[in-house]
């Protein structure tokens, strides 16, 4: 048996809704972490000349755990 697909115009008009107030952070996490230089050699934290770790920020995105696909 074969069945159709309907949507009227509520549905329709309750996706757009959905779309015009999405936020990014709904599907995506942002953030950022201290990450320290590591000597390749030694493996021990690069230190500058004031003896004080080196370190970078690193930026990361993750898919939202709260975001479920297709819904």
């Amino acid at each position: 048996m074969q069945q159709g697909i309907f949507i009227d115009a509520l549905d329709v008009l309750s996706k757009c809704i959905q779309i015009a107030y999405a936020d990014i952070t709904d599907y995506v996490m942002f953030g950022s972490v201290k990450r320290q230089v590591i000597n390749e050699v030694t493996g021990r934290p690069k230190l500058d000349d004031n003896f004080k770790l080196i370190t970078y920020r690193e930026s990361y995105e993750l898919p939202s755990e709260t975001h479920r696909y297709g819904a």
